[in-house]
């Protein structure tokens, strides 16, 4: 029976280096793969139902380590259970002005990246924007009061900003398809 002992010296540098390259070339080659699937999709228009979100992990993450991206894929039925979920807090006492750290950006992402299209793109664009408007109304009224002209014209001119922004959007997806 032999006991292998540890590498020391040139030969444990050697086995190092040989280790890390092959790491490397294989983190740049999962890179460069998944960068042309991402060019692709956004040539054929495809992006909206392949959304793909990425994350280096670190020494302990899953992804591996070394910066490895771990790709995880959100279902695009988990983005119309937030459309709903926010039309029900809406409807709630307040529910969506607790539940908007959450639902804010998780519909700016999804209206953005334009994952839900259609009507569940309309009807997301609507509780995004419905959203805002309650948020900057409870957001006014807890540092301003009930002050007379600010506690609706401040959550108006947000609102408006937001549906402009939307409008905006819209124009140049339209125009990048080639619709307009």
């Amino acid at each position: 029976m032999t006991l292998d002992r540890p590498q020391t010296g040139a030969a444990s540098n050697a086995a190092t280096t040989r280790k890390s390259t092959k790491s490397r070339s294989l983190i740049e080659s999962d890179n460069v793969a998944v960068h042309a699937d991402h060019q692709q999709n956004e040539r054929t228009g495809d992006a909206r139902e392949d959304q793909w979100e990425y994350s280096t992990g670190g020494p302990g993450a899953s992804g591996g380590g070394l910066g490895r991206p771990t790709v995880i894929r959100i279902p695009q039925y988990m983005y119309r259970i937030v459309t709903v979920g926010s039309f029900l807090l809406l409807l709630s006492y307040g529910g969506a002005i607790f539940a908007a750290p959450i639902t804010i950006p998780l519909l700016t992402y999804s209206t953005v990246r334009r994952i839900l299209t259609g009507w569940w793109g309309i009807l997301n664009r609507v509780a995004l924007v419905l959203t805002l408007a309650q948020s900057s109304w409870a957001v006014v009224y807890f540092t301003l009061g009930e002050s007379a002209p600010a506690i609706w014209i401040i959550p108006i001119i947000i609102t408006l900003l937001a549906v402009g922004g939307l409008i905006i959007q819209s124009l140049r997806n339209a125009t990048r398809d080639g619709c307009g």
